[in-house]
């Protein structure tokens, strides 16, 4: 009778830790994607990797039609932060931390604004010409002053 009771309690936490290795990689694999959004200024629909990573590296300060680059960033201890230091940049927080300082004591530019919440910088893209910013695919529908940026080459991160 116990060795029973054992077998059904084993097999049941078994079941509760397959149910929970499952669940949490489903969530992973359908965690929400990060896009990209411009102010509704911005004269372009779409850029490369390659662009992109120069205008968060300082490297590329403005659009077409000259129009000054105002990106943004969300802070790298947010999920999605530390998805674009990983996925879009290649390069970790502390390496790009350290390629700005470089450039902001030069003084030859300021570096990112970063932001702890999908709001904050929804907000600064919206309110900011030439302004860019990632947020989570959900938090970009129905946004009034800003547009989502096709990049070519991530299809989300």
């Amino acid at each position: 009778m116990i060795t029973e009771y054992i077998k059904r309690t084993s097999l049941l936490i078994t079941f509760c830790l397959f149910l929970g290795v499952y669940s949490s990689l489903f969530a992973q694999e359908n965690a929400d994607k990060g896009v990209f959004i411009v102010n509704a200024s911005v004269p372009v629909e779409s850029v490369s990797k390659k662009d992109l990573e120069k205008i968060y590296l300082g490297k590329l300060q403005a659009w077409e039609g000259k129009l000054k680059i105002s990106p943004s960033i969300m802070h790298h201890k947010t999920d999605i932060g530390d998805r674009f230091f990983d996925d879009v940049l290649d390069m970790s927080f502390r390496k790009y931390n350290k390629h700005w300082l470089k450039i902001v004591f030069s003084g030859s530019n300021a570096a990112p604004p970063a932001f702890k919440t999908v709001e904050e910088i929804i907000a600064y893209v919206s309110q900011k010409d030439g302004g860019i910013g990632f947020v989570p695919a959900s938090a970009a529908k129905d946004l009034e002053s800003c547009k989502i940026l096709t990049v070519q080459g991530i299809d989300g991160f």
